[in-house]
């Protein structure tokens, strides 16, 4: 019954997209020839830290599908129920894990490890709680958007091994996909859309599990759905300046949240391309292309955050970001937590959308932005008084580069199932 609510809900409005077919069954995020010339193509460059995370205290060394007590590690994590953030901050860690292990084994391992990623993936399939989320956790939407967000790598190395299983294992590894699609798209809590995260990147994240997912199943049937209710909420949200309404308004986040929603938006971008629908040079609402849209956030939002906050109306989620203590001194203030992992989309960006060379990507090297006192008048920062208290501050960047940063695999790149280098050819 349940089911059938959701489905009256979402298509009681004309469907936005005509049907899709899949051209291209069982292969998510790039067609198989495609990925092997890519693969190809990094083995020659020798690029050390393709499969690398990029965190001094992490062991690059132990993060190998050979390794069993590694391999162990990820069983025990997975095997968890969704209850609170750390659980869930652990299921991502640890499918970054998986992802850099499977990253490893496309790149530089040997049949017998292909072999061995297989068996893996069919034990994965066989833990009682990789998909367990506690009913309070499924109503905050928090469960079903952080195991959508983090679920795709496994698809994507399955679609890899995939020629390999035998007819018992693809339909086991198919009634087990079958199933995590069920429960998530129950799951989803966006029955009467009601809370702006459905309207906003968890439901982007959500649609790119759901896409990845019917695609990996051939059922054009579900494909269509979840593209369709895609189209729909990104129309919703899409303003007349670019940036998207229901980010903004997360308040002093809202910068952070941006590239949380062009995560999963790309990963959808890039699934309808490998199934032969290149939407990175269509208009996807009222004129916008994906680059208007990045473009506005990036070059315009970025630089002068506060004239574009200034326009919403019902902020939400001010009081729940920053998370883990960070200090904000103005209400607005966007030195968010970034991370570069939030860039993955960058290189999908340079590889797929033409003229992508007149995107200015500069002031990903500006991200930290900071108003206080007023500290002088040089012309390369912003003055007025921020915060109205009758004193004028200077908004200021604490400038960094992380242009290098940007193409290491980390847990914000998991939306497209793995590292978007691998979908990509990039020379450094």
């Amino acid at each position: 019954m349940r089911n059938i609510l959701i489905i009256t809900f979402l298509f009681f409005s004309q469907k936005a997209y005509a049907d899709l077919k899949i051209n291209y069954p069982y292969q998510v995020f790039i067609q198989s020839d495609e990925l092997i010339k890519n693969i190809k193509f990094y083995q020659s460059s020798k690029y050390p830290f393709i499969c690398d995370q990029d965190d001094d205290d992490f062991d690059n060394d132990v993060v190998s599908i050979k390794n069993k007590a590694f391999k162990e590690s990820l069983k025990l994590s997975f095997n968890k129920t969704f209850t609170d953030w750390d659980t869930m901050d652990e299921f991502s860690s640890k499918m970054v894990e998986f992802s850099l292990a499977t990253c490893k084994t496309m790149l530089f391992g040997s049949d017998a490890e292909k072999e061995e990623l297989l068996n893996f993936i069919i034990e994965i399939s066989k833990l009682e709680k990789f998909y367990s989320i506690t009913p309070e956790w499924v109503m905050d939407h928090s469960g079903p958007f952080w195991f959508a967000r983090h679920v795709p790598p496994v698809l994507f190395a399955w679609s890899y091994v995939r020629d390999i299983a035998n007819e018992k294992q693809q339909k086991q590894i198919n009634k087990w996909i079958e199933n995590l699609y069920d429960k998530l798209i129950v799951d989803d809590n966006c029955l009467e859309w009601k809370a702006g995260s459905c309207f906003a990147n968890h439901a982007y994240n959500v649609r790119n599990a759901l896409i990845a997912m019917a695609i990996m199943l051939n059922d054009e049937e579900k494909f269509n759905y979840n593209v369709d209710a895609f189209f729909k909420v990104l129309k919703i949200n899409i303003r007349k300046d670019g940036l998207l309404e229901n980010e903004l308004r997360r308040g002093h986040c809202s910068s952070h949240y941006h590239m949380f929603a062009f995560g999963a938006i790309f990963g959808i971008l890039q699934n309808l391309k490998t199934q032969g629908y290149d939407y990175y040079n269509k208009e996807l609402y009222n004129g916008f292309e994906i680059k208007d849209i990045l473009d506005a956030a990036i070059n315009k939002f970025l630089i002068y955050p506060k004239k574009y906050l200034a326009t919403i109306k019902d902020p939400y989620a001010i009081t729940t970001c920053p998370t883990k203590g960070q200090v904000f001194v103005y209400e607005f203030e966007q030195t968010d937590f970034f991370a570069t992992a939030h860039y993955g989309f960058v290189s999908l960006f340079q590889s797929n959308v033409e003229g992508s060379e007149k995107i200015d990507f500069s002031n990903i090297k500006k991200l930290q932005i900071t108003w206080d006192k007023k500290l002088g008048n040089d012309p390369k920062y912003f003055y007025e008084d921020y915060n109205e208290n009758g004193k004028e501050d200077s908004l200021y960047y604490n400038v960094y580069d992380v242009t290098k940063g940007m193409y290491y695999h980390s847990w914000g790149n998991a939306v497209y199932g793995g590292n978007p280098i691998l979908l990509s050819k990039i020379n450094f």
